[in-house]
């Protein structure tokens, strides 16, 4: 048994429209082998992870699992519950999973939910390695798993701050976007994104973030508004801190001029020797250090956004409350097992711990950590109140003077910060802190929300949807659209066909094609970019309002979708063609695969279909939307039943490209006059045009615009390469397209047929990812079209003589008439030219290969149609 892959699906892919992760299984010698063929199987599982108890599985009862194991079940399915049940038991709640044949023998695809990849990922593998150890009677160590697994939990999840950030945008259904491994994430799409880092978001001022990390700074700044303030003095030597201190007398604040989260203060000093070593634990974070007036006082943290009194807390250090029986360590183990402690940011409250702040307190009151507290005796385990350290919060929002809210809005504007945290030092905030002698001790450029999102004591405050409603006001465009492509044939066209369109329309298109990735018409990537990770590339770009993508069926398979939803999801055919997996040799499982790009649009978004593929009528199960058919005959039932049920529908009647919509019909324009259709000699094209108006359409662009916009596309090496493109020369014609399956030739020779070439020669590269079925198939439509084939390799490296299915090539094109001519070339040019010197005026020169840039060195890009 052994793992084959294991990856992490972020979008809607084939297996579930949720992130999962895929373990690819090989179960070698212990394919069909049941887990009831090993006795003690559930009882050693349950030895190790007593909780996998509670899995209901089919049996839909708690236990419903370990009866499954003791009935007999296969491994894969084990590795899929062990894989969820090791996540869940380190706080993170996934549930999802199913263990399915891949098609290939002894191959399982075993999948599951996760929250955080790499943790995912791991709970995957250490499944594996807990049933391997099971199956060798060998010991495991599961806290080292939970240990390792809870590591890259914190290590990798998104801090409680930016996650409710990242909640509230999605309850408003604004795109999501991670930038990193971390906490840089993008909200929206496109030129509407808004980004943030904790809460600093696109909008914060540089200066204001600088001034508010410089301590010494916007002392001064607020000192001189008027803002009561602490006397501060500052210096980078020890002898101008004591100097600082002979002013402002003992106990004083050490604390470093630049830094954040409470890092190097020390409160409280009381002495000369605390003095140096206050100084001591502040220099290595910054080299200019703070003496500043110690103000007795509660800690208080009030949160402004945009301007706005948002939230306040009051902030309590770690500490705890003796009970007259227990020592300081075993109050700080009771507390540890509050349910509300956690390590680092996982709970409302970070766990208990002892520091070198502790040992110095310890130190002043004559205390040990074997010391036992009176009944009711609070021992502060911190000088700082953070929540990071240990400290917890009081929600006091409802209890702040107006006054005081007004200063903290004042505050953040001097300094300029859209979200601030003010510190204020004060004996209450009921009060106004110019009465009470209370100070305004700092302020904070991207304030940690936890303390008021869940307060150790109070009511939480969901202050996210202040920052939310800051960065997308009154309900402000966040999204763009998006229009997504699929289907074995016609993507690219109707790709490029739709961004033609919506230039038009005004907007600015970034498209990720099989031809490369073009962002407003520059194109920026070559190759193949139909893609998750060019979609994720376009959606980032700062200067499109408007995207769309061809959707690859293998990438669709391998890593899901590059974007949450589609504002319009088409589906255009469900033909047969090479696939890398045995799970998508049937029409059955394509279909059900393409089906994620109809399933996938917004609210309120549209699934558009092919009428006359019943595989794509078929997935209007999975549409939960505004579905949009379109056909090439205005008589097809299903059309003439959507009509009249008041749909929208694409369809060609009398000749003419037809919209209809709640029962009103508009011609869009004649076949004659769309370049792309060939005057009807192109039929495939038609399915392509037809799309492209359902989709745009429906998004609302103009039936002028539309009309316009497809009687200005041509089938040029331009606006359409590698698709169709008729270019004439001065004495005969050539004819280019880069279709690679046995289908697209088969619509590729009906074409040419039609036109009625005298003779056609056939230049056709050998290199190709088809199978050499598909090559075999390819070989007998070519064949009986062109009346003579040379062959090629574009592989500007090799020659054909070493491309590897040169036989395969040859013995498809020989294999219906010995005597047919077919003859192998060393390169493309040297085809064209032997092409050149046997064509005629009314012959035509067919070239069929993908690496376009090397057909535009020698017959430009300029094609002219032929009607």
């Amino acid at each position: 048994m052994k793992i084959l892959d294991i990856r992490a699906i972020q979008g809607a892919n084939y297996f579930s429209l949720r992130p999962v992760i895929v373990m690819r299984l090989d179960l070698e010698e212990y394919d069909e082998v049941f887990t009831s063929e090993f006795p003690g199987f559930a009882e050693r599982l349950l030895s190790i992870i007593p909780s996998i108890q509670e899995h209901k599985c089919s049996k839909g009862v708690p236990g419903g699992l370990i009866e499954r194991i003791r009935e007999g079940t296969l491994l894969g399915h084990v590795i899929e519950h062990i894989a969820i049940e090791l996540q869940y038991i380190t706080y993170m709640e996934v549930g999802f999973g199913k263990t399915r044949w891949s098609g290939e023998p002894r191959v399982y695809n075993i999948v599951y939910s996760y929250w955080v990849e790499k943790a995912g990922i791991f709970a995957g593998k250490e499944a594996y390695n807990i049933v391997t150890a099971i199956l060798n009677n060998e010991p495991y160590d599961i806290d080292s798993c939970l240990n390792a697994l809870m590591t890259l939990l914190n290590e990798n999840r998104l801090v409680p701050s930016t996650a409710s950030i990242v909640d509230e945008a999605e309850k408003r259904h604004i795109t999501v976007i991670r930038l990193d491994g971390y906490n840089v994430i993008q909200l929206g799409e496109g030129k509407f994104q808004k980004r943030l880092m904790g809460t600093i978001t696109s909008n914060t001022s540089f200066i204001g973030v600088e001034t508010a990390d410089d301590k010494i700074l916007s002392n001064r700044i607020l000192k001189d508004a008027g803002v009561p303030v602490p006397i501060q003095y500052n210096g980078t030597t020890i002898e101008e801190i004591f100097l600082g201190c002979k002013t402002l007398g003992f106990p004083v604040v050490i604390k470093p001029a630049e830094g954040s989260h409470g890092r190097g203060v020390t409160v409280g000093v009381g002495s000369e020797d605390e003095l140096q070593s206050a100084f001591a634990y502040a220099l290595p974070v910054c080299s200019r250090i703070i003496i500043e007036q110690m103000i007795q006082g509660n800690d208080y943290r009030i949160l402004v956004v945009n301007g706005s009194f948002v939230a306040a807390v009051r902030r309590i250090p770690a500490h705890v409350i003796g009970d007259g029986d227990h020592s300081i360590t075993e109050l700080i183990e009771i507390e540890n097992k509050n349910p509300e402690r956690g390590f680092g940011h996982e709970k409302p409250m970070t766990r208990l711990s002892v520091t070198s702040a502790t040992e110095s307190l310890l130190r002043r009151f004559g205390y040990s950590l074997d010391t036992i507290l009176g009944k009711g005796e609070r021992f502060d385990l911190e000088l700082r109140s953070n929540l990071s350290t240990g400290g917890t919060a009081k929600d006091v929002t409802d209890t702040v003077h107006p006054v005081n809210r007004r200063i903290a809005e004042r505050v953040s504007k001097i300094v300029g910060l859209d979200v601030a945290g003010v510190d204020i030092i004060a004996p209450t905030l009921d009060d106004p802190i110019i009465d009470n002698g209370g100070v305004v001790l700092e302020i904070n450029a991207s304030p940690a929300l936890r303390s008021h999102i869940s307060p150790s004591i109070g009511s939480p405050r969901n202050v996210s949807t202040a920052i939310v409603d800051m960065l997308f006001p009154n309900h402000i465009q966040h999204d763009i659209p998006i229009i997504a492509i699929a289907g074995t044939l016609g993507k690219s066209t109707t790709a490029r066909l739709l961004s033609s369109i919506m230039k038009s329309a005004g907007y600015a298109v970034g498209l990720a094609c099989s031809d490369g990735m073009y962002i407003k018409e520059k194109k920026m990537n070559y190759g193949d970019q139909g893609n998750h990770g060019s979609a994720k590339i376009v959606l980032q770009d700062p200067t499109i309002d408007c995207a769309i993508f061809e959707v690859g069926r293998n990438d669709l398979y391998d890593y899901g979708l590059g974007y949450k939803c589609a504002d319009a999801g088409i589906v255009l055919n469900v033909i047969d063609g090479p696939s890398h997996y045995k799970t998508l040799d049937n029409l059955e499982d394509i279909s059900y695969l393409q089906s994620i790009i109809a399933e996938a649009v917004r609210p309120g978004g549209y699934s558009i279909l092919n009428a006359d593929d019943q595989y794509c009528v078929d997935m209007k199960r999975r549409c939960y939307e505004h579905i949009v058919y379109f056909s090439t005959q205005s008589n097809n039932p299903l059309i003439l039943n959507h009509i009249a049920r008041e749909g929208t529908a694409v369809f060609i009647q009398n000749n003419h490209l037809t919209v209809a919509e709640n029962g009103t019909f508009a011609t869009i324009a004649e076949v004659s006059e769309i370049p792309l259709l060939y005057n009807g000699a192109a039929p495939m094209n038609k399915v392509n045009a037809l799309a492209a108006i359902a989709a745009s359409f429906s998004l609302g662009v103009s039936i002028p615009t539309i009309s316009a916009s497809l009687k200005s596309f041509f089938p040029s090496m331009n606006q359409n390469p590698g698709r169709l493109n008729m270019i004439t020369g001065n004495d005969f014609t050539i004819l280019i397209d880069s279709g690679k399956y046995a289908a697209a030739h088969t619509e590729l020779s009906d074409f040419v047929r039609r036109m009625e070439y005298s003779k056609t020669i056939l230049l056709l590269s050998t290199s190709s990812d088809q199978s050499p079925e598909d090559v075999i198939k390819s070989g007998k439509i070519l064949s009986s079209l062109a009346d003579e084939t040379l062959l090629f390799d574009e592989s500007p490296d090799t020659t054909v003589h070493d491309t590897i299915s040169l036989h395969t090539v040859l013995k498809a094109f020989q294999s219906e008439d010995s005597g047919y001519s077919v003859r192998s070339m060393r390169s493309f040019s040297e085809a064209l030219d032997i092409a050149r010197k046997k064509v005629r005026s009314e012959d035509l020169v067919l070239i069929i290969m993908r690496n376009l840039e090397t057909i535009t060195k020698f017959v430009g890009l300029d094609g002219i149609y032929i009607p």
